[in-house]
């Protein structure tokens, strides 16, 4: 049997919970595949000290995301050897427009680092 791990990248609106991943992993438990959840953009959220980039948190910019992608990259590959990027064949993403290039991003490292995992897009920024 397979395992499949699920995260949200930044930057998302931080009182709202990935409700996508929440239904994914209840169809997963049900056809008892193993599965992991991360909440990436509340993980770097609580990471951040400054009130005024946490007022401007979910603002939609290319520029934001990369700043956030290049800032936080220490910590981000010290994640992708945990558990978590370790254990799973399949690592999904959910995907809205706050968080795409983030996301995007990140599963090149993801690729980098591992080239046998497959990667799968979901959400609502995923039309093409």
């Amino acid at each position: 049997m397979f395992s499949v791990s699920l995260l949200i990248c930044p930057k998302l609106w931080p009182n709202m919970p990935p409700l996508g991943l929440a239904y994914l992993a209840a169809a997963l438990k049900k056809e008892k595949v193993s599965f992991h959840i991360l909440d990436l953009n509340m993980q770097i959220y609580n990471l951040i000290n400054e009130k005024e980039l946490k007022k401007k948190w979910s603002l939609v910019s290319k520029m934001g995301e990369e700043l956030l992608f290049k800032s936080y990259t220490p910590f981000l590959e010290e994640l992708l050897k945990s558990e978590f990027f370790t254990s799973s064949e399949i690592i999904g993403f959910s995907v809205f427009e706050t968080n795409l290039w983030f996301s995007l991003e990140l599963a090149v490292a993801i690729k980098k680092k591992y080239p046998q995992k497959t990667l799968i897009f979901g959400g609502p920024e995923m039309r093409f």
